[in-house]
Protein backbone atom coordinates (compact mmCIF):
# COMPACT_ATOMS: atom_id res chain seq x y z
CA UNK A 1 0.00 0.00 0.00
CA UNK A 2 2.73 2.36 0.44
CA UNK A 3 4.47 1.62 -2.49
CA UNK A 4 0.84 2.39 -4.38
CA UNK A 5 0.72 6.02 -2.42
CA UNK A 6 4.22 6.26 -3.16
CA UNK A 7 3.83 5.59 -6.74
CA UNK A 8 0.71 7.79 -6.71
CA UNK A 9 2.53 10.87 -5.29
CA UNK A 10 4.76 10.47 -8.23
CA UNK A 11 2.16 10.36 -10.96
CA UNK A 12 0.53 13.69 -9.02
CA UNK A 13 4.34 15.31 -9.01
CA UNK A 14 4.77 14.97 -12.84
CA UNK A 15 1.60 15.73 -14.26
CA UNK A 16 2.19 19.23 -12.38
CA UNK A 17 5.30 19.59 -13.13
CA UNK A 18 4.57 18.98 -17.19
CA UNK A 19 5.07 21.34 -19.60
CA UNK A 20 2.60 24.18 -20.34
CA UNK A 21 0.79 24.79 -24.31
CA UNK A 22 3.51 25.57 -27.00
CA UNK A 23 3.29 28.61 -28.96
CA UNK A 24 1.55 29.33 -31.75
CA UNK A 25 2.12 31.14 -35.27
CA UNK A 26 -0.25 31.87 -37.85
CA UNK A 27 -0.57 33.86 -40.80
CA UNK A 28 2.10 31.73 -42.35
CA UNK A 29 3.04 32.34 -45.95
CA UNK A 30 4.94 30.36 -48.93
CA UNK A 31 6.80 31.36 -52.08
CA UNK A 32 8.48 29.35 -54.08
CA UNK A 33 10.01 29.50 -57.73
CA UNK A 34 12.67 26.09 -58.89
CA UNK A 35 15.06 28.13 -57.62
CA UNK A 36 14.34 29.39 -53.88
CA UNK A 37 11.88 28.60 -51.11
CA UNK A 38 10.54 30.97 -48.24
CA UNK A 39 8.45 30.51 -45.54
CA UNK A 40 7.47 33.21 -42.75
CA UNK A 41 4.46 33.96 -40.16
CA UNK A 42 3.17 36.85 -38.91
CA UNK A 43 0.66 36.26 -36.47
CA UNK A 44 0.96 34.70 -33.04
CA UNK A 45 4.80 33.58 -31.94
CA UNK A 46 6.91 30.44 -32.16
CA UNK A 47 8.84 28.32 -34.56
CA UNK A 48 8.99 27.21 -38.37
CA UNK A 49 10.66 26.37 -40.88
CA UNK A 50 10.60 26.54 -44.88
CA UNK A 51 9.81 22.57 -46.31
CA UNK A 52 10.15 22.36 -50.21
CA UNK A 53 10.33 19.35 -52.29
CA UNK A 54 12.90 19.12 -54.51
CA UNK A 55 13.65 17.56 -58.23
CA UNK A 56 16.64 16.31 -59.49
CA UNK A 57 17.29 17.99 -63.12
CA UNK A 58 19.14 15.09 -64.27
CA UNK A 59 18.90 11.93 -62.39
CA UNK A 60 15.64 10.19 -61.54
CA UNK A 61 15.32 11.67 -57.51
CA UNK A 62 13.39 13.91 -55.56
CA UNK A 63 14.25 15.00 -52.04
CA UNK A 64 12.49 17.38 -49.31
CA UNK A 65 14.68 20.52 -47.91
CA UNK A 66 13.99 22.14 -44.80
CA UNK A 67 14.89 25.85 -44.55
CA UNK A 68 16.75 27.45 -40.83
CA UNK A 69 14.27 27.17 -38.10
CA UNK A 70 13.03 30.97 -37.62
CA UNK A 71 11.11 32.61 -34.45
CA UNK A 72 8.64 34.85 -34.60
CA UNK A 73 8.79 36.69 -30.93
CA UNK A 74 5.56 37.67 -29.36
CA UNK A 75 6.13 42.05 -29.71
CA UNK A 76 7.25 41.26 -34.03
CA UNK A 77 4.89 42.42 -36.20
CA UNK A 78 6.65 40.25 -38.80
CA UNK A 79 8.27 36.89 -38.83
CA UNK A 80 11.53 36.52 -39.69
CA UNK A 81 11.92 34.52 -43.20
CA UNK A 82 13.17 30.68 -43.76
CA UNK A 83 14.82 30.28 -46.88
CA UNK A 84 16.01 27.69 -48.75
CA UNK A 85 18.13 27.56 -52.09
CA UNK A 86 17.75 24.78 -54.92
CA UNK A 87 21.49 25.64 -55.84
CA UNK A 88 22.44 24.09 -52.49
CA UNK A 89 21.29 20.57 -53.60
CA UNK A 90 21.68 20.86 -57.35
CA UNK A 91 17.87 20.27 -57.66
CA UNK A 92 14.95 22.41 -58.52
CA UNK A 93 12.11 23.07 -55.92
CA UNK A 94 8.51 21.98 -57.44
CA UNK A 95 6.41 22.88 -54.37
CA UNK A 96 6.49 24.03 -50.49
CA UNK A 97 5.04 24.06 -47.13
CA UNK A 98 5.93 25.42 -43.97
CA UNK A 99 6.32 23.49 -40.63
CA UNK A 100 5.47 24.45 -37.25
CA UNK A 101 7.25 23.31 -34.23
Amino acid sequence: MTALAGAGLLLTASVVTAPGAQAEVWDCHVSYDSEEASAWCNGGYGTYRVKANCASPRYPYNITIYGPTKSKLRDQDYGPFSSVAASDYNCNITSATYQIF
